[in-house]
């Protein structure tokens, strides 16, 4: 049960993604398979940063196989409307 915050611990200054730092406590409070627990928050946290950073967002959605909108912002956009 501890490895998952020690990972996170040696992990600390690593530039890991939001969906990857959340997917930690699932899967080490509750046995939730690491892939499933980084993928969950995925489509949700690319709508929330794609105004930040949209062709960056653009990009992980169409990879994680969203399609694309008229505008990188719309993409993730777009993706996590098709996830829901």
């Amino acid at each position: 049960a501890l490895a998952s915050p020690y990972g996170r611990l040696c992990l600390g200054s690593v530039n890991t993604t939001a969906a990857h730092t959340l997917a930690n406590p699932p899967g080490g409070q509750c046995h939730v398979a690491h892939g499933v627990s980084t993928v969950v928050p995925l489509a949700p946290l690319l709508e929330l940063n794609s105004a930040a950073a949209p062709a960056r967002c653009a990009k992980v959605a169409v990879t994680s196989g969203a399609s694309r909108g008229r505008t990188a912002g719309e993409t993730p956009q777009k993706g996590a409307a098709q996830r829901r």
